[in-house]
């Protein structure tokens, strides 16, 4: 009788990822405390400004410039109530969101895709979302994961288009658009899932698309419902219908070459590049067996993708919106690898596996890199080996200083009442945020004085100069010796071209102090010279 043959002993079929995901759990567990120590950076102190105003009784657009949707603020209002002025409380924030995008892609991989290669896919999320203080906890970033929720909805709803799924999609798409009103257009997900679901049933369709309908305008309408009764629907439809599609006109205005140019090399990063290799050719693998799935996510990477080109801005940030459909993508394809040789001998069958973990660690790499980068300057600074000042200094960039930023905001803080304001005219209203003083008028930045229609400069600075003219600041800080990529010329250049505000600083104003990059003048009593 023929003895039973014996297992040859090896790894396991999953002992790659299993390894992988324990490297990259503990690399997330380290990170952590060093995230929430990173500072706010330009974008994420504007919000912070806007959220302080809300916190204080005000609204966004009326009183507080800015041009993101509505709901970002509203959002940070919450930690910026509970915490005051520090940065790590958004930063809490802004983990509760990935780690609920962690628990959402686990969801939806989980079906099809194994325990330790969904665990996986959540933990390079997570590196994707939290690896740069400067482009983490954005607008764009949130409304991703909201995405996520979405794609995860119908995921589970498996083709019934139950109406409590359409309902809840559609609350799910108005506050996508509430983050960005251009994310409006993934509303043709509810007729494309409905339509992959059961083409011919049009009833079912039609009640499950207006059911949808109904969650999004129900949501949109509660908003323009409070803007209106407190008086600041109008500016909120002059900034995100009137003002921001100037501006994106303006952005068209480059040739076309310029920007393809900017498109390919964001595409080409490594970690972009190894996202969009595995990310889209994974649902193909599955395009019979999950073709409803797979068509809801190429439908949002597309949606995605045309957002993005009419913004016609590509910093890495206006990437996040196409992430949900890649990492779902993903994690298919790593499955996928497994199956394509699973009749070969173990050997064959760990090739394909190896060959997109390879590549995903391709991607990877730099990111790893900058958080283990960043965390020694964190370490460093916790064991004494950098002084604050120091540690500031690591986070200052080609156009960004938050060093002189945390200087100013420290001696504003100690030199003026809770009640005195502060002008920032430059690019950091962060400043404000930090101090924890209210600037003097709603325009806490100068980009709206400075970008736009000539109609809409003139506008703006009149209304600038009149808040001034009532409610003299107590201090003003002027940017010097930062250059912006949204225009030409520092701050103290650019007021050259505001001469209206240039007299008024020189006649009402004297100089207190200055950093490297910035200028800070205090309001001269009255007949005392102001220079």
């Amino acid at each position: 009788m023929e003895e039973p043959k014996r297992a040859v002993p090896g790894l396991r079929p999953d002992t790659l990822e299993r390894v992988a995901a324990v490297v990259l759990a503990f690399v997330a567990l380290a990170y952590v405390p060093l995230y929430l120590s990173m500072p706010l950076a330009r974008d994420q102190g504007l919000f912070a400004w806007v959220a302080m105003v809300v916190r204080d009784g005000g609204l966004p657009y009326r009183d507080a410039w800015e041009v993101k949707g509505p709901l970002v603020y509203l959002v940070y209002a919450l930690p910026v109530s509970l915490f005051g002025s520090v940065s790590w409380g958004v930063r809490l924030v802004d983990l509760l969101f990935v780690m609920g995008g962690m628990r959402l892609l686990y969801v939806a991989l989980r079906p099809r895709v194994s325990t330790p290669l969904a665990i996986l896919t959540a933990l390079v999320l997570f590196t994707y979302y939290t690896y740069n203080f400067w482009d983490s906890a954005q607008a764009d970033s949130w409304a991703s994961l909201v995405l996520l929720g979405c794609l995860v909805l119908f995921f589970a709803d498996g083709g019934r288009r139950r109406p409590w799924v359409a309902l809840l999609a559609g609350v799910l798409l108005g506050l996508l658009a509430l983050f960005k009103p251009l994310y409006g257009l993934f509303c043709v997900l509810p007729p494309v899932y409905a339509l992959v679901s059961e083409p011919r049933a049009w009833r079912a369709n039609v009640t499950f698309v207006a059911t949808a309908a109904l969650g999004v305008l129900a949501t949109l309408g509660l908003f323009v419902l409070v803007f209106w009764l407190r008086g600041g629907l109008e500016a909120l439809v002059d900034i995100q219908f009137h003002f921001n599609p100037s501006v994106y006109q303006g952005t068209h205005q480059r040739s076309f070459a310029a920007s393809l140019h900017e498109l390919r090399a964001r595409l080409m990063e490594p970690h972009m590049l190894a996202l969009h290799v595995l990310g889209l050719v994974g649902p193909a693998w599955y395009a019979r067996s999950a073709r409803r799935e797979v068509t809801l996510l190429y439908t949002a990477y597309l949606v995605g993708f045309i957002a993005l080109c009419i913004q016609n801005k590509f910093y890495p940030y206006h990437f996040f919106i196409l992430l949900p459909a890649l990492f779902v993508g993903m994690g298919l394809a790593l499955q996928a690898t497994g199956e394509v040789l699973k009749e070969k001998p173990q050997a064959l069958r760990l090739l394909p596996r190896l060959g997109a973990l390879g590549l995903l660690g391709f991607g990877l790499f730099p990111l790893v890199l900058m958080m283990s980068m960043r965390a020694e300057d964190g370490l460093d600074y916790l064991n004494g080996e950098l002084s604050a000042v120091e540690y500031n200094a690591t986070f200052n960039g080609l156009d960004f200083y938050y060093e002189d930023i945390a200087a100013l905001a420290e001696h504003i803080t100690e030199s003026t009442a809770p009640e005195d304001t502060v002008l920032v005219y430059g690019f950091d209203a962060g400043i404000n945020f930090l101090s924890n003083r209210h600037s003097p008028t709603r325009f806490g930045f100068q980009y709206p004085l400075v970008v736009g229609t000539q109609e809409y400069k003139a506008r703006y600075r009149a209304e600038f100069l009149a808040a001034l003219e009532a409610h003299p600041p107590k201090l003003i800080v002027v940017a010097d010796r930062i250059d912006n990529n949204l225009y030409r010329g520092t701050s103290v250049t650019l007021l050259n071209d505001f001469p209206a505000l240039k007299e008024l600083l020189e006649r009402d104003y004297k100089p207190e102090a200055r950093t490297r990059h910035y200028l800070l003048f205090r309001r001269a009593s009255p007949g005392e010279a102001s220079r």
